[in-house]
């Protein structure tokens, strides 16, 4: 499954995602585990502690691709979280500098 193909289906989907599907989009779960307890990425838990199963937002998927793409061209890890929380578009982060954000499969 390509990251381009994940994130349709991820758009199209209405249910919620566990930490496999987020793994399928290039994250990996200790990733997963250190961004959801240090409140990068928001999960909704039967209950607390081990054993219940984390459920993510689609939106937090979405999120998770934008900052993975963004992790591999070199961004600290801060800065990415940043701009994928920005979402889709063109951002002016100071004078001369623009930030321009599309998702992998060319939509928004």
């Amino acid at each position: 499954m390509t990251t381009q193909a994940s994130l349709a289906e991820l758009r199209a989907r209405t249910g919620r995602l566990v930490a496999a599907d987020l793994v399928a989009l290039g994250a990996t779960y200790r990733q997963i585990d250190h961004w959801t307890r240090t409140g990068r990425i928001h999960a909704h838990q039967a209950g607390r502690g081990s054993g219940h199963i984390r459920t993510y937002d689609v939106a937090e998927g979405i999120a998770v691709v934008r900052v993975i793409h963004l992790l591999k061209t070199g961004l600290h890890v801060e800065f990415a979280w940043w701009c994928a929380r920005l979402g889709a578009g063109e951002h002016r982060l100071g004078p001369g500098v623009v930030l321009t954000i599309t998702d992998p499969d060319g939509t928004r």
